[in-house]
């Protein structure tokens, strides 16, 4: 009988310890990784806070994507991309969103159609901010592209980050 009550209470111990541990466990494996795609700042706000909001809710990793800077419209400069980089950054920031998890890739505005549409990928494009390259000054803002060709593709220059 004394025997029988040992058996028991380990059974007990063991499952308390199983769905203890595969609490843990399963936490980690039901989590998901979305991105969220914005063609320019404010859209990830507009189209997507209650989805970034509920997915870190539950534990999920988010990550934001960025791809232009919001830069074409008055004043057209790189001063108004890195003001709506930083917008960007505090909007999310207010969702629980660490800045680690947005990405700028500093196309500018209304550069990617032009890009798209090139029948040349030779062909270097200017933004409406005057700029031949891409620029971020957070996310991949080091990492920036020497000029802008058609079809992503470009010849390495000196001194380009890798």
């Amino acid at each position: 009988m004394y025997d029988l009550g040992v058996t028991r209470r380990s059974r007990s111990m063991r499952t308390v310890l199983l769905v203890f541990c595969s609490c843990f466990i399963r936490s980690g494996a039901l989590a998901k990784t979305r991105i969220i795609f914005a063609p320019h700042p404010d859209d990830e706000a507009l189209m997507a806070s209650g989805i970034i909001y509920s997915a870190l809710s539950k534990g999920d990793v988010v990550k934001v994507v960025v791809m232009t800077n919001g830069d074409a419209f008055p004043p057209a400069t790189t001063a108004t991309g890195i003001t709506r980089e930083a917008e960007t950054v505090s909007g999310m920031s207010v969702l629980g969103l660490s800045e680690q998890n947005i990405i700028f890739l500093g196309y500018g505005d209304l550069t990617l159609m032009k890009l798209y549409n090139s029948a040349s990928p030779t062909t270097v494009f200017t933004s409406t901010a005057g700029q031949t390259q891409t620029y971020a000054s957070r996310g991949l803002g080091e990492h920036r592209l020497s000029q802008l060709f058609a079809w992503g593709t470009r010849s390495l220059q000196p001194g380009d980050a890798a």
